[in-house]
């Protein structure tokens, strides 16, 4: 975007995106009950949901332990109404929580996935009325931007390894398969192989075939590397600006 404009707004529009997507990211739990609980592909199984609630006693000590039964028909309400891509990470106590209180285990499925959409429905409200609070007063206590400086270098020595093992993994397929010989196409080398008598010259024939296919994905790899390389010298842009 930069390098297109040359205008620093397309740094900043970057730094909003990255803010935007920030908070639900780095919020994301490791707890392997409270990523069970986020499949929503199948049903939530007991042992699961068991996880599910030691992992919120384990964050709140304090708060009322969860009925099993009730997380298990929660998370099926997540399923039935697909809401479950609308539940934070960061709200994933406070909708347990509020499941617990708003409704019980063994409810009819409609007025179950009502009491859920109600609970979604709400905690999108209390982070909405969050965020407009935590950015105003953010805003105020700050002198300048938010600090990304930190988490852009971590993105770009990821795409760094990204780079890298594209590179390593195209000097090793031409390696392997040795430089290509001129053809007119790879058609031109399958004629030649179906009027090939000799076994020799079928080998060698055979093993072009090889090296054009692995310098066509070797090239593909390279266009993607292309990308990701634009990618990279936008954020050393936004680094630059930032410091």
């Amino acid at each position: 975007m930069y390098k297109a404009s040359r205008e620093p707004s397309a740094i900043l529009a970057l730094k909003k995106t990255l803010e935007d997507l920030l908070p639900d990211l780095l919020s994301k739990p490791s707890d392997e009950g409270i990523l069970g609980f986020y499949t929503f592909e199948s049903v939530l199984e007991e042992e699961d949901a068991v996880k599910a609630v030691t992992a919120v006693k384990a964050i709140n000590p304090t708060m009322p332990t969860l009925d099993t039964a009730l997380v298990i028909d929660l998370h099926a309400a997540l399923r039935r109404t697909g809401l479950g891509g609308r539940l934070p990470y960061q709200s994933f106590v406070s909708f347990l929580r509020w499941g617990q209180d708003r409704a019980a285990a063994g409810w009819a499925p409609d007025k179950l996935d009502s009491v859920v959409k109600g609970i979604i429905h709400d905690i999108e409200i209390s982070n909405e009325v969050q965020s407009i609070t935590t950015t105003r007063t953010a805003s105020k206590l700050m002198d300048g931007p938010t600090n990304l400086v930190p988490v852009l270098s971590g993105i770009r020595l990821c795409l760094d390894e990204i780079v890298k093992y594209f590179d390593a993994q195209a000097k090793e397929l031409r390696e392997q398969h040795g430089g290509i010989n001129n053809h007119a196409s790879i058609d031109d080398v399958m004629i030649k192989i179906g009027n090939c008598v000799d076994r020799t010259t079928l080998k060698v024939l055979m093993e072009e075939v090889f090296a054009i296919h692995a310098e066509q994905l070797a090239t593909a790899n390279s266009n993607g590397v292309k990308y990701v390389r634009k990618i990279m010298d936008l954020i050393d842009k936004a680094l630059a600006i930032s410091s």
